[in-house]
C-alpha cells in the first residue's frame, strides 16, 4: 500500500495507538476501512476506533472452528 493512501490516517492513528509500533497498522486500518488479526491484548484493548480480531475469533467468525460457550 502507498504511504501516500496512508499518511492522512497516520495522525489520528498516533492519537488512539496504544503503541507507536501499531499506529501504521491501525492507519492502514483506518485507509482500507479493515479489521485487524492480532493477539496483542494491548491493542485490542487499548483502544476502540479499530475492530482487532484473536486467532480464535477470527477462526470462529469464519465458522472454522467451532467455540462451546
Amino acid at each position: 500500500m502507498s504511504k501516500k493512501i496512508i499518511q492522512p490516517f497516520l495522525n489520528e492513528a498516533e492519537e488512539f495507538s496504544p503503541d507507536p509500533k501499531d499506529t501504521v497498522y491501525l492507519a492502514l486500518a483506518s485507509a482500507i476501512k479493515s479489521d485487524i488479526w492480532s493477539n496483542d491484548k494491548k491493542l485490542k484493548e487499548g483502544q476502540n476506533k479499530i475492530n482487532v480480531l484473536s486467532t480464535e475469533e477470527l477462526l470462529s467468525k469464519l465458522d472454522i472452528l467451532k467455540i462451546k460457550k
